[in-house]
Parts: C-alpha cells; structure tokens; sequence
C-alpha cells in the first residue's frame, strides 16, 4: 500500500501576480497579493458571517450593533454614538435600527434629558440571541488567523491599522461613506 502524499497548494494569488508582473513590468503590483489576499479573506468570512447571522435573525451587522448597544448598559446610546461606533452612515444605522426593532433585539425610548433625542437599549431577547451566536461568532473571527502566534496576530493588526490609515478620511470615517 502506498501512503498518500500531501502536496502543498499552489499559491494561485502569487502565481497571478508573478504572471501580471512578467507579462506587464511597468505595472507596480507590488500591493497586489495583499489586497486579493485580504480580499479572499473578506469575501469569505462575509459570506459565513452573513449565513450565521441569518441563522440567529440578527441580520446585516447584527452582533456588533447589538454588542455596541449592549456595552452601552442601563443608560443606552444614541443613534449618532452608534452610527461613530460602527462607521456607517446614518442612513444605513436607520435602517438597521428598524430592522432590529420590528425583531424584538432593540428598543428605542425618548431620552428623559433631551426630549428631541432617542436612546437605544437592547431588549431581554437581544441580549439572550447576543449571548446565543457569541461563540460562533467569535471562533469565525478568528479562524483566518489561527496559525498566527499572537504577536503574530498583534504585528498584522499593527500593520493592517497603519495601512487602513490611509483609507480613512481626517475625521476616522471611511472615505466610502
């Protein structure tokens, strides 16, 4: 009998850039295995986090609004805290905040101090579908990064901030918007 051999895979995404580069040298393509890497990743996990989060019915962003509103405690937050939190825009928070008020996960009160403000707080069923995905929700995070030692993990989280920086308009919002 024979044994099976395993056969590293082939880097597609260095091979394509190998490829670009020996095809077009006046191309800088220097960024391009990072981004189709970084790329790869963010396809992938958006595509299981979209599928978990319609398990629990927590819909778009609905673990990290909900641990925003959450951590927020007995006093709530505003909509505009919650918008600055998640860097969306305020438009898009709306629209989430409907979604996760008709399904019971949130609810929205006048604010005793300013009568023109609301406060968010998260109801008894959020906080119970919160606690219920957390464990998933976290072992898919870090999945990607799993082979990483932890300085490992702590380099690439320096490096990819410092390079982010970059994408950010002055204020700390996403030039997209």
């Amino acid at each position: 009998m024979s044994k099976d051999v395993k056969h590293p895979r082939k880097d597609l995404v260095a091979a394509v850039a190998a490829s670009w580069k020996e095809r077009f040298p006046e191309w800088d393509v220097s960024g391009l295995t990072l981004s189709m890497r970084l790329g790869h990743i963010a396809r992938e996990q958006l595509a299981r986090y979209e599928e978990m989060m319609e398990r629990y019915g927590l819909g778009p962003s609905g673990f990290p609004a909900l641990a925003i509103v959450a951590s927020a405690g007995e006093g709530g937050l505003t909509p505009s805290q919650l918008m600055d939190q998640m860097n969306c825009p305020s438009g898009t928070v709306t629209h989430r905040l409907n979604l996760m008020e008709r399904a019971g996960l949130i609810r929205r009160e006048v604010d005793a101090s300013d009568r023109r403000s609301l406060r968010i707080h998260i109801t008894a069923f959020g906080l119970e579908r919160l606690h219920a995905c957390a464990d998933e929700y976290f072992t898919l995070v870090r999945e990607p990064f799993a082979k990483l030692t932890r300085a490992e993990r702590e380099m690439l989280d320096s490096l990819l901030r410092k390079a982010g920086g970059g994408l950010l308009a002055s204020d700390g919002r996403s030039r997209k918007g």
